[in-house]
């Protein structure tokens, strides 16, 4: 139960998935997560481990799974040790692939992304592709149906020769601060076994590489019967980076009582990191996801992607334990831009 999702924009590559590791409900408590801290089971399932769903396992090949941990182990293992005796060419692939029988991988499903000689390839096992509002995607896992609702809301295709990394990488952290946000203040994903944290690997300089030093900030917007707006920040704030191969998750959780930090080591498969890393608070990228509630009633939702540069108005500061937020009024103008549009009203 999980959620893994593969596309391609201008020819690169790129994938994404989830974290939890879930068993059918059993007599232990769920354990924490960065986007869903309450222990409380979920009705069908129980949360016992979190690990690294999208593994690089060659300069020129990434590997997402979904599905049976063991499986997967197995699987992976043996793709790696392919890698290092044999080159990428297309036909070995497609050997090494049939080369298992289909009672290895019944519950597992997983995309394998691979350039070679500046051609990418695509295999799939139980994950085919399809095209999807222009986007051709692979997807796995129980997170698929939200993926393919909340895609097709954010999706933007870039110009056709745009292959910077923001144009490459937007989709995949577009709907990684929607899952983000949605599940941090409502639950959404928890009882399927799905989200936890993600991370993203995409193919850009010659390598497959995870991308790293992101910053989530959430908010929420009301609108009133006027049609005005009231923006929030909401009091949580997430931090990824990598110390090797190790994704750490550091929130800040100041929306309780005692305000606190919580920082998490998710390991890729079969490895273990009891060190204690502490992610700063710089940035390369800032993601901003907004909830916006409208008078009607209904629920809507944005992100906007930042980098350092372009979020020049917002400061942070961390001081005695507590961490604090400020924001200019040009950064503040400039997301309520991406978010409603010009001419929208915010109350003051």
């Amino acid at each position: 139960m999980t959620l893994i999702v593969g596309y391609k924009i201008n020819s690169c590559p790129v994938l994404f998935g989830d974290v939890l590791l879930s068993n059918p409900k059993g007599s232990g408590d769920s354990i924490s997560t960065p986007a869903w801290h309450t222990t409380d089971e979920p009705p069908t399932l129980q949360i016992v481990n979190m690990v690294q769903k999208v593994n690089v396992v060659h300069e020129h090949a990434c590997f997402a799974w979904a599905g049976s941990y063991l499986q997967a182990r197995v699987f992976a293992t043996a793709l790696q040790a392919h890698l290092k005796a044999n080159d990428l060419d297309d036909k070995k692939m497609l050997a090494f692939l049939h080369s298992f029988e289909k009672a290895d991988y019944s519950d597992l499903a997983c995309i394998i992304y691979t350039v070679h000689d500046k051609f990418l390839k695509r295999y799939q096992v139980n994950a085919p592709e399809y095209e999807l509002d222009g986007l051709m995607v692979q997807t796995g896992g129980t997170g698929q149906g939200h993926f393919i609702d909340v895609i097709s809301h954010i999706y933007k295709p870039p110009h056709e020769n745009d292959r910077s990394e923001k144009a490459v990488i937007a989709p995949g952290l577009s709907y990684i601060a929607s899952a983000f946000g949605e599940q941090i203040m409502t639950g959404c994903g928890v009882d399927d076994g799905w989200g936890g944290a993600f991370e993203l690997a995409f193919f850009a300089n010659g390598k497959f590489k995870k991308i790293d030093d992101v910053l989530y900030v959430f908010w929420t917007a009301e609108q009133d019967e006027k049609g005005e707006f009231t923006l929030r920040n909401y009091p949580y704030l997430v931090k990824t980076n990598y110390f090797g191969d190790t994704f750490t998750v550091m929130v800040n959780d100041f929306g309780i009582e005692k305000p606190q930090t919580r920082i998490y080591n998710i390991c890729p498969l079969g490895k273990t990191d009891q060190t204690k890393h502490t992610p700063d608070l710089t940035f390369s990228y800032l993601i901003n996801y907004i909830l916006i509630e409208k008078a009607d009633g209904k629920r809507e939702s944005c992100t906007t992607i930042m980098t350092r540069k372009s979020a020049e108005g917002l400061t942070i500061e961390r001081k005695d334990g507590a961490t604090r937020l400020e924001f200019s009024g040009d950064f503040i103008q400039e997301l309520c831009e991406a978010a409603f549009g010009p001419g929208i009203f915010l109350k003051k």
